[in-house]
């Protein structure tokens, strides 16, 4: 009796839970854009026609306008799509579209830190030295314009090198653009068929598109457990370290030749 006894509190304490779990998230709904129906606990996660996003913009926009919402596990989440909306919300009304969501993967990545950050104070602080340092390094001036076109010269070598056959230019514009960046940052260039360049690229590309999966939103709604389970969020976590320990070196790199400089000058 005493086993059927606390089997009957289960299933009605369990009751309770659903009941009251799908109460307070239909209570918010409410108050929210309309979207596609949530399950419950799951909200859209599971739903092939509402996710991934970016497949299925343009038929959400026709069911239910430019504002909707859709959500991940119990989480809303509001999109704005088109031109005019987006500048009306991020421009007309910047102040109370300003903040930012939780994004626990994007904060495991920069230990925390970032232009990601919620943090208003350290985003402003953040903002305002790399702002200031990127002026330093040439940025908005003349000699970033020189950058950009001693890398576009090297990127018409690059097409003219193909003879006249078909490729994919995907790599070549990229790697310009990275090359302009790294001169800014590392005071180099890389040459377009350099594996440090070419796998650094291709860790940044699966980091973007690892954005866009399932994967990413559980783990963003479900941090402390994903950290313990596999998958390919980790080997994107492993990836970025690549990176991180890439710019460490060159970072010593460059304090290692300062020292060599200073020392000869004494």
């Amino acid at each position: 009796m005493e086993v059927v006894g606390a089997g009957a509190l289960l299933l009605l304490y369990l009751l309770f839970t659903l009941l009251f779990s799908s109460f307070k998230m239909y209570k918010k709904k409410s108050h929210l854009p309309p979207g596609p129906t949530p399950w419950l606990f799951l909200g859209n996660l599971l739903q092939k026609d509402v996710l991934p996003l970016y497949k299925f913009y343009a038929k959400l926009v026709d069911k239910y306008g430019p504002i909707f919402t859709v959500w991940i596990g119990p989480k809303p989440l509001v999109v704005i799509c088109g031109y005019e909306t987006m500048k009306d919300a991020f421009v007309n009304h910047a102040e109370e579209f300003g903040g930012r969501p939780a994004m626990p993967f994007i904060d495991k990545v920069n230990n925390y830190r970032g232009l990601a950050t919620r943090d208003e104070v350290k985003w402003r602080e953040l903002r305002r030295f790399t702002l200031s340092t990127l002026r330093e390094f040439g940025v908005g001036k003349r000699t970033m314009s020189e950058r950009i076109q001693e890398e576009a010269l090297c990127l018409v070598e690059e097409l003219v090198a193909t003879q006249g056959q078909a490729f994919d230019p995907r790599r070549s514009f990229t790697c310009a653009v990275s090359n302009v960046i790294s001169s800014v940052v590392f005071g180099n260039r890389f040459d377009y068929k350099d594996q440090v360049l070419l796998e650094n690229l291709r860790i940044m590309q699966d980091f973007m598109g690892y954005h866009r999966t399932l994967s990413m939103q559980i783990y963003n709604l479900l941090p402390g457990i994903m950290a313990y389970l596999p998958g390919q969020h980790r080997k994107i976590l492993a990836d970025c370290e690549k990176v991180k320990a890439f710019i460490r070196e060159r970072v010593e790199s460059h304090r290692r030749t300062h020292l060599i400089v200073l020392e000869a000058l004494i």
